[in-house]
């Protein structure tokens, strides 16, 4: 077989005769042949990798994150790449880079708070995969966060209780 009947067999493109693509699987099984992510992301430009860049992996916040967001990208046939700054600004900014050297599809974040916003918003802009913060966001900027409104949900919390009878 070509190495495109080969390709579009692997792939369950439907323009491979059935039984070309069962001999095709059957081989590349024996064979134990596993795709190749890296190889095909620098053909298609699209790794289907999400890169997860969190300060601190002993907080019981970030871990039930990364479970949520692993178990949305999985669904979307996505992998995370999961990085942890340590809440050092080096590390961050380092961590941009790598992930971005890694061509992840994205990049979520939860950005070192303190003075340092400028410098994390140009590390930013100079890599490629687009970025959405995550708890912890610069006001001022154009990226994307996901966040929580801690007034608002305790708000929430005490009329939840008051209505319960509790005072």
């Amino acid at each position: 077989f070509s190495v495109s009947t080969v390709r579009r067999a692997l792939s369950d493109l439907p323009d491979v005769n059935p039984e070309t693509r069962r001999q095709v699987k059957e081989v590349a099984e024996r064979l134990n042949y596993r795709k190749n992510f890296l190889a095909s992301g620098l053909v298609k430009n699209r790794t289907h990798m999400l890169g997860v860049l969190i300060p601190d992996l002993e907080l019981t916040y970030f871990p039930s994150v990364i479970m949520g967001l692993e178990e949305a990208a999985n669904r979307l046939n996505y992998r995370l790449l999961l990085l942890h700054s340590r809440y050092q600004l080096d590390k961050l900014l380092d961590g941009l880079r790598t992930l971005a050297s890694y061509r992840v599809d994205g990049i979520l974040l939860s950005p070192v708070p303190g003075e340092h916003q400028a410098e994390i918003l140009q590390t930013i802009n100079e890599i490629e995969p687009p970025c959405v913060f995550i708890d912890e966001f610069f006001p001022d900027s154009d990226v994307c966060h996901v966040s929580t409104d801690d007034r608002q949900g305790m708000a929430q919390a005490m009329d939840y209780l008051v209505n319960l009878g509790h005072r």
